[in-house]
């Protein structure tokens, strides 16, 4: 047994669960001699006075209880945040440390919002900060206005507080904002240092500065950015000694111990002096509102709205599209905007209620801000969705003063539509239209309704049951029935939406008949001429013991027509879209987009991860030319081999296609949304999609010079011609450098070795000619170079594509280890970044060499795979394991990658004392060669 393995074994012992489960139980801690000598069967003795030496070293602490127990001192600071001040305590001790600072600190960070998720990251970073030996780090907080830096900070000095058990008094909090003597350099300075009797004019007496205020405590300054470099060079000049002087002072030094904290909104790098930063050891970066994820914006809204509730004493009801539509938005000012708009919500519907003194007030979605209702708009015109884990926000929200939070979901959908359109049917009537023109009017209100229903439901994925709250049980099963008969006999699939329409508009109808008796309408027809309709109708009248008006006979026709319009349609003569992934990824990316845009268009391939990848490619293959597709096929694939099906169906089948890569449901949405509302080829779709900025194309990294195909069909004559006009936009717009080889025609589409010559050796980005051809690049007419707007249009698909930046040459691994290294800076919390750069270069370039590895991708690749191992090595040391799926059969596939980066791997494992497992290697071998994966686990 070695001192090493026995540190080993307390380790795995002492577990960060271990002692939160001992704590929570009030329990004593740590291991015994005893307990280590018997799992090593050795003297107790011998384990003892091991123990004894490691605690007078400082790597345990040593707790007088009957039998005496050792606690290693690095799991008590990483995993409780406690640097000890001495080496042996009393188990009292112990228990006024930890048990009190379980009860008295643990809400300190717990209470803000996100602790658990989006900041989880910054609590980490500033709980080390507060205990970092000897008196803390200071610290930097980042971030947008209105994220909340000053409550962070305010955060952190009460956690610093609650666990060091001192008083306010004893250990202050001073704030001052920078900005607030921003023009006044030397009353600035003032307020921060003070200033003795006549050391300016209208000093007449001696004051106390903050630095002074806030000794033994923390001193925090917002808006440091406003700091001048005077005020900057004074506080690192105390940060370095704790000395300063009062403005005026001359041979007076004086002393404070203090924490500095700073905020500002800016770029630390081009506001602050470098000398100043480098006092700073620790930035905390807080992220803006718009990128924390959806549900803690909505304890965040809810939060504000209490706050509103418990200040005028009043329960307030949200309408639900206002939960909605203000956690969609985009705050620019964050919190703090979001706080005002609340504040101005509540004001205004305090001020429109009716009970003034008592009852409830209703918040009603129109006091939005018009610039919050028209984002909420463009959200539900695109079908946008929450997903089921906020189903509650469906309904309006319900906060009173004690902050109790609920949710009314007795919420039924207006029938205004309903009888709106009923309205508008009589005055066709009363004015003495002929029947087709009534028709006509009818169809047009008709559509407009079945629209309205759907429009409010669009944040709503109401199943049978939720249904059933709604409408009684036995007119939604009618309606699952009817629409189930109509699919069958027009041979159709009927959506969830269409159910759901019929489903309304029967319970209008049936509220409706039961209260007024109707006098029926001769301007339309009793008969619809629709054997389908008039058997639904018969259903219905004999269902419900009712009786429809001829009007309510011609209504159900036009709705009928609405529901199944969009559905039936001839799939060959449009393009197709499809969702490859591996998984079940691209069936649920599918699902998603359908049930949104009430279609079935989108459709899936799934891959699993045990077939063939070969096999999977005949499948796919007979899939499509099944379908006899004549515009061809979009494609949005995830990653490795399915980015190449698409390209080798082309080749096979001659079949356009397109693909996109690192597909998610946004980008599928944006593709469905264009190609339902068009029917045209995917090449002007792809272009399309590129000009509008949304997507940056695979090629658009590539360190191949950029080139232009220019064609004609008459042969290279009139394609020279073109070339030269190219030629010419190019220079007009900076863009010489792109290259432009004339082609004819039959040479593009054959793909003879001109083309071939070009498509080796250069990135080709686009072709442009006077006929359309099906090539796997974007095409543009040459039409499209003439007017100066489709001239722009051209300039900025070359520009997003990255033709419009020049190419670099590629840099040894070294030359990009920096830039890494400045990442990992920002990142990691244990290990050195200068020390990862030095010891992973070493390790890349032997590895890189051993491996013969490709020249061209050493320097994009030796990038990530720094960055990689950086967290790599801080995963180990904070005893962080991650899984690798399939590692046995993927390593049995890929032995010998797997034994020269092992065999190289241990320069870094001596360097920096750690052990690397199997699974960290095969990430690694992942990033060096993607399409290992795919073909292993096949």
């Amino acid at each position: 047994m070695s001192e090493q393995e026995l540190y080993d074994y307390i380790y795995s012992v002492i577990t960060k669960e271990y002692l939160e489960n001992r704590i929570q139980k009030k329990e004593a801690f740590g291991i015994t001699a005893k307990e280590v000598a018997e799992h090593f069967n050795t003297y107790r003795s011998t384990v003892s006075t091991i123990l004894n030496a490691a605690v007078k070293d400082g790597l345990f602490i040593k707790i007088e209880t009957r039998p005496v127990l050792f606690v290693p001192v690095a799991i008590l600071q990483r995993e409780l945040h406690f640097t000890p001040e001495k080496q042996v305590y009393t188990n009292e001790e112990i228990k006024e440390i930890f048990f009190r600072k379980d009860q008295d600190t643990s809400d300190s960070f717990s209470v803000m919002i996100g602790f658990d998720g989006s900041q989880s990251l910054q609590i980490k970073q500033a709980q080390s900060a507060i205990l970092y030996p000897p008196k803390g780090l200071h610290t930097l907080i980042t971030g947008e206005s209105g994220t909340g830096k000053t409550l962070f900070a305010h955060t952190m000095y009460e956690y610093g507080r609650k666990i060091k058990g001192v008083s306010e008094k004893e250990y202050p909090f001073v704030e001052f904002n920078c900005a607030d003597y921003y023009h006044n350099p030397q009353l600035l300075l003032s307020q921060l240092f003070g200033h003795i009797r006549g050391a300016f004019t209208g000093a007449d007496q001696e004051t106390e500065g903050l630095v002074e205020k806030a000794n033994h405590g923390i001193l925090f300054l917002d808006e440091i950015h406003r700091l001048p470099p005077e005020g900057q060079e004074l506080l690192f000049y105390l940060m370095d000694t704790g000395q300063y002087r009062k403005m005026g002072e001359a041979n007076t030094i004086r002393k404070a111990d203090i924490l500095i904290i700073g905020a500002t909104t800016e770029n630390p790098n081009d506001v602050l002096l470098k000398t100043f930063k480098r006092r700073i050891p620790l930035t905390i970066n807080l992220p803006p509102l718009r990128e924390r994820p959806l549900q803690e914006k909505l304890k965040i809204m809810e939060h504000l709205f209490s706050k509103e509730a418990i200040i005028t004493q009043r329960t307030y009801i949200i309408d639900a599209d206002i939960v909605k539509a203000i956690t969609l938005y985009d705050f620019t000012e964050n919190i703090g905007q979001l706080a005002s708009e609340i504040k101005i919500l509540c004001a205004r519907s305090f001020l429109e209620s009716k009970t003034k003194e008592f009852g409830e007030i209703k918040v009603p979605y129109v006091f939005l801000s018009d610039n919050i209702r028209e984002a909420y708009k463009k959200y539900r015109k695109i079908g946008y969705t929450f997903t089921d884990n906020y189903e509650n926000y469906n309904y309006d929200l319900v906060i009173t003063p004690s902050n109790e939070i609920s949710h009314v979901k007795e919420k039924v959908l207006n029938e205004e539509a309903y009888y709106s359109l009923i309205e508008e049917i009589r005055n066709y009537s009363k004015q003495g239209l002929t029947s087709d023109e009534v028709a006509i009017r009818i169809s047009s209100a008709v559509s407009s309704y079945y629209d309205e229903i759907l429009n409010s439901m669009y944040f709503k994925t109401i199943n049978k049951d939720e249904l059933y709250k709604i409408i009684e049980p036995r007119i939604v099963d009618f309606s699952l029935e009817v629409m189930k008969e109509i699919q069958n006999r027009l041979s159709v699939k009927i959506t969830e939406q269409s159910i759901l329409v019929l489903a309304f508009h029967l319970k209008f109808l049936i509220d409706r008949l039961r209260k007024i008796k109707l006098t029926e309408t001769s301007s339309v027809p009793a008969k619809t001429g629709e054997a389908i309709v008039d058997d639904m109708i018969d259903k219905i009248e004999s269902k419900f013991s009712l009786r429809l008006p001829t009007d309510e006979k011609k209504f159900f026709q036009l709705l009928i027509k609405n529901i199944t319009s969009d559905i039936v349609t001839d799939n060959s003569s449009k393009a197709a879209l499809y969702i490859l992934a591996h998984g079940n990824t691209a069936s649920s990316i599918a699902e998603v987009c359908n049930r949104l845009l009430h279609t079935d268009f989108v459709k899936a391939f799934d891959m699993p991860l045990t077939q063939d990848v070969n096999q999977s490619y005949q499948l796919f293959v007979e899939e499509i030319e099944s379908l006899q597709l004549k515009k061809g096929v979009m494609i949005l694939a995830d990653m490795g081999s399915l980015l190449d099906f698409g390209h080798k169906l082309t080749r096979d089948t001659g079949i356009p296609t397109h693909t996109i890569p690192n597909v998610s449901t946004a980008i599928a949405l944006d593709f469905a949304h264009i190609m339902l509302n068009r029917n045209e080829h995917i090449d002007l779709t792809y272009n399309e999609y590129l000009i509008k900025n949304r997507f940056e194309p695979a090629f658009a990294t590539s360190e191949k010079e950029p080139a232009i195909i220019s064609a004609c069909s008459s042969g290279r004559g009139t394609s020279i011609a073109f070339k030269n006009m190219i030629e010419e936009i190019l220079k007009e717009n900076s863009l010489g450098y792109i290259h432009v080889f004339a082609l004819s025609n039959e040479e593009l589409q054959k793909k003879q070795d001109a083309y071939q010559e070009i498509a080796n050796n250069y990135n080709l980005v686009a072709v442009i000619g006077n006929v359309h051809m099906d090539v796997d690049v974007p095409f543009f007419h040459i039409s499209e170079l003439v007017t100066d707007d489709k001239k722009e249009n051209f300039i900025k698909f070359l520009n997003k594509t990255g033709a419009g930046v020049r190419p670099v040459k590629n840099k040894r691994v070294d030359q990009n280890a920096e830039e890494a290294a400045g990442f990992l800076a920002q990142h990691v919390m244990y290990v050195n970044p200068l020390a990862v750069q030095k010891v992973s270069t070493e390790f890349l370039n032997s590895l890189f060499t051993d491996l013969n590895y490709d020249e061209k991708n050493r320097a994009s690749t030796g990038f990530s795979l720094i960055i990689h191992i950086g967290f790599m090595i801080e995963r180990i040391i904070a005893n962080k394991t991650i899984i690798f799926d399939h590692k046995i059969p993927y390593l049995e596939k890929n032995k010998d990658i797997f034994q020269k980066i092992r065999t190289h791997i241990k320069s870094i494992e001596e360097a920096f004392e750690i052990e690397i497992s199997d699974d960290e290697i095969c990430y690694m071998m992942i990033t060096l060669y993607p399409n290992t994966y795919d073909t292993a686990v096949a």
